[in-house]
């Protein structure tokens, strides 16, 4: 069985590399099979909380491989989008509580597998040398539940932890060339070194799926890895073609998200498992001319399961869409910028003055939490959340300072705060992350003032107990 299913994962993967060939008629009418993937599905999501699976099974289907589908982004009538209004700056201040977010959570203490040559990363900066250029970024790890399984991923790649914070195995173990300056949260890294895990990915299951890039032997490879039974599968793609982003979305079909704002009007393609290239969902948010000079980096857009349903907002588009079907974005949601909203290439060419920007969004099942960008003179962030029930736009607090984390004060016994920036939503689970570093930050920010008492105590007493090598993760729900 597991043969079998991996040997369709393979033949999913090959599906990049071609994205409309083959001839042949399906054995259901096109006109059955559209009517099914367009369904109108919000009755069938409640009937099917936490997966899609319900909707359909194209498993089962006999579909020849190149088989193409029209996207459906059509309105639910019977439920359309929530706008949310962000036309006006003068927005009502009302502190938020983790409590009004959450009701239970619990802890988790995860230990490095590797730490004599590696180690979790908290605003890190990191130098890249590339063949003919150096890149500088900043990076923490990042770290998704899967519902049985802890992923950590950062540089030096990805390990798979048990729901109890034991270790489980390493997914990918990057090598490369680097030179590490703890003292000084410096790490510099010869990438034309390098072999390993290099991108963002997400996951609804014990199947993930990410890239490997062997930039030695210039070797790129798509990776689904099953955190089960710790196997992994490779399968060699062309670069032109490949998809950064990849997200098994259901056992039936998986979605790849491709770098879309340079003249590439396909943002995200949806694949079979059988090997079939789906739906391709267009957009229209493209550079025009790109800037002779250097330019701010386009905004990363949005991705997340909510309820086991994928949810995406493309950079600069106002709305935000279901996947409820391999053809089918079911707007949820709909932004309202006003005069604030920016367009991609006004902001690539350095006039968005006065505009306003989407940093973060993370849904909740009460709320959603918006880190705004408002480009003032000075400069202006705003942490902001939306109330799903007012279904109105409040300010938890504002500042002019790019490097400030606010602190949302959490009042569930023995909590500690959590950060706009910092918290990540995952598989109806939201995970806040925290390095004996960024306890030691928080005690020393400016937020940590305003905190409760209580969760002062929690704070330091969790810095007391944490190691440098541990990662404390605290999920909520």
């Amino acid at each position: 069985m597991r043969t079998s299913f991996m040997l369709a994962l393979t033949i999913a993967a090959l599906s990049i590399l071609f994205f409309s060939c083959g001839n042949g008629s399906p054995s259901l009418s096109k006109k059955k099979l559209q009517a099914l993937f367009s369904e109108n599905d919000t009755s069938l999501i409640s009937k099917n909380a936490g997966s899609v699976s319900g909707l359909f099974d194209i498993s089962q289907m006999d579909i020849p491989y190149g088989i193409k589908y029209e996207e459906n982004r059509t309105i639910n009538s019977g439920n359309p989008p929530v706008v949310i209004d962000l036309s006006s700056s003068k927005l009502n201040t009302k502190e938020l509580d983790v409590k009004q977010l959450f009701s239970s959570m619990e802890f988790v203490s995860l230990k490095h597998p590797f730490a004599d040559s590696a180690m979790f990363l908290y605003n890190t900066q990191i130098h890249q040398k590339h063949e003919n250029y150096w890149m500088s970024v900043t990076k923490s790890t990042n770290v998704i539940f899967t519902g049985s399984h802890i992923l950590t991923s950062d540089i030096f790649g990805i390990n798979c932890f048990n729901a109890d914070g034991s270790f489980s195995h390493a997914v990918c173990k990057n090598q490369f060339d680097k030179t590490i300056d703890t003292k000084n949260k410096l790490i510099d890294i010869d990438m034309t070194s390098f072999k390993g895990h290099n991108s963002e990915f997400l996951s609804n299951n014990h199947i993930i799926a990410h890239n490997y890039f062997n930039f030695v032997d210039k070797e790129y490879k798509r990776v689904f890895h099953d955190l089960k039974n710790k196997k992994s599968t490779e399968v060699d793609y062309r670069p032109k073609q490949a998809v950064p982003i990849a997200v098994i979305v259901d056992k039936d079909y998986w979605i790849g998200e491709y770098y879309t704002h340079n003249n590439n009007p396909v943002m995200l393609c949806s694949f079979g498992m059988q090997g079939d290239t789906l739906c391709e969902f267009s957009h229209s948010e493209i550079i025009n001319k790109m800037p002779t000079k250097s330019y701010p980096t386009p905004l990363s857009s949005t991705f997340y399961f909510y309820n086991g349903i994928f949810t995406y907002n493309h950079a600069y588009n106002d709305t935000v869409f279901r996947m409820t079907g391999a053809n089918r974005l079911t707007p949820a949601f709909v932004m309202n910028w006003g005069d604030y909203k920016v367009d991609i290439n006004d902001y690539v060419h350095g006039k968005s003055a006065g505009k306003m920007t989407l940093k973060k969004w993370i849904e909740t099942p009460m709320h959603i939490l918006l880190y705004l960008y408002h480009e003032l003179e000075n400069g202006m962030y705003y942490y902001a959340y939306f109330d799903k029930q007012l279904k109105q736009v409040f300010i938890h607090a504002k500042t002019t300072e790019w490097n400030h984390n606010e602190l949302i004060n959490n009042s569930l016994p023995g909590g500690l705060p959590i950060s706009f920036k910092g918290l990540v939503a995952t598989n109806g689970k939201y995970i806040a992350a925290y390095t004996k570093e960024l306890l030691n930050e928080i005690i020393g920010s400016k937020s940590f003032a305003s905190l409760s008492e209580d969760n002062k105590t929690a704070v330091q007493e969790q810095y007391n107990k944490l190691n440098d090598d541990e990662l404390l993760v605290m999920i909520l729900q």
